[in-house]
């Protein structure tokens, strides 16, 4: 991929695939976003929401889990994320939102 619109695309497309699908045998991907991020150069910023039934300490509880960062073109920094999760609300609660963002470590792409 030589642009970042051609590179959104790929992975809009390459993960709308997948929503919904059982991407290992403890995770199912629920909703995936990428955006041109115009803060840095060559980067998208994504968010993606699964369901994570892998936890160690809790075997078969399904977690919320939360992937944000970004996805870049540079060859040497191919992009960062980081991963928040919490146990799935049961009793319909809307579950606790972690807004806190992740270094842009592509900031080397600038």
């Amino acid at each position: 991929m030589k642009t970042l619109k051609e590179y959104l695309a790929y992975e809009q497309n390459r993960t709308s695939e997948l929503a919904g699908t059982q991407v290992t045998p403890s995770f199912r991907l629920l909703s995936s976003r990428f955006e041109i991020d115009s803060s840095l150069q060559d980067c998208l910023r994504f968010e993606q929401v699964g369901e994570d039934t892998g936890v160690d300490e809790f075997p078969g509880v399904p977690f919320v889990a939360r992937i944000r960062g970004y996805r870049c073109l540079h060859p040497q920094w191919p992009g960062t994320w980081c991963l928040s999760r919490i146990a799935k609300c049961t009793r319909g609660a809307d579950p606790l939102h972690i807004d806190a963002e992740v270094e842009p470590a592509c900031a080397a792409c600038a």
